[in-house]
């Protein structure tokens, strides 16, 4: 195929298409068309998302974290065709901190929120959980990097499949725009016990993109799957699509 460069990954054909850079495809065993996206910051509307079966969200879909906020965006994602839907929270979305049984009832049923918990899909193990390391004062689902954080990637069960964070694991894809990187190191060391299929995340916006991580028995697609670029709130960027 032109424009586009072929490897092995986890004994699937794994393909990267430069025409396409959001698209993943491991040819050989495919059979789940997992669609990505995360940082919308109430531009969603804007969002252009493809179908497939599973639509994960990895949170800060909200700006100011309001409950009109949440609000918009649930009925936003109510009317997507994917037949499973995959939410976790972001530090924008504090209302699902501050008032999780309101905005969790806005997504009605058909939607899974995560948080800090796992649940099966078409024979897929997905975890989700938004914690992240300080960056910012106003952040919500805000924990201490060490013992504090780390309590929470403890839980994240070991057959775990696909693995939701709103954060990066340290040195996947978490530089931000002064090249900073950003992201969480005991994530990272979560991330290499469980070794997912995939890791979804976004949160450092200049992150978005992809990275393969193989040890030659088992491969991990790191995704950060921010919508809006930069430090600024404009989109410049389209969901992810993954098959597994």
């Amino acid at each position: 195929m032109e424009g586009s460069s072929k490897s092995v990954v986890g004994g699937c054909w794994y393909r990267y298409n430069r025409c396409a850079p959001n698209l993943i495809i491991t040819f050989r065993y495919s059979h789940m068309k997992v669609v990505c996206f995360s940082d919308t910051h109430q531009r969603h509307r804007l969002v252009n998302v493809p179908d497939g079966d599973i639509l994960i969200v990895a949170g800060d879909f909200c700006l100011d974290g309001v409950h009109p906020e949440a609000a918009s965006f649930a009925n936003w994602l109510k009317d997507l065709p994917h037949k499973h839907k995959v939410v976790i929270a972001g530090n924008h979305d504090h209302i699902f901190q501050q008032d999780r049984q309101l905005a969790e009832g806005e997504f009605g049923e058909g939607v899974h929120y995560l948080l800090d918990r796992t649940v099966e899909i078409e024979g897929l193990s997905i975890y989700g959980a938004p914690w992240t390391p300080p960056y910012n004062n106003t952040d919500s689902f805000i924990k201490e990097r060490g013992e504090e954080i780390r309590q929470h990637w403890d839980l994240i069960p070991d057959d775990t499949d696909i693995l939701i964070t709103h954060g990066p694991p340290y040195g996947v894809l978490d530089a931000n725009a002064e090249g900073i990187l950003c992201g969480c190191m005991d994530l990272f060391d979560a991330a290499l016990r469980v070794r997912p299929q995939l890791h979804v995340f976004g949160h450092i916006h200049p992150g978005h993109g992809t990275h393969n991580f193989s040890d030659g028995k088992r491969t991990t697609i790191f995704a950060n799957v921010a919508i809006v670029g930069g430090n600024k709130m404009v989109v410049e960027n389209e969901p992810t699509v993954i098959y597994l």
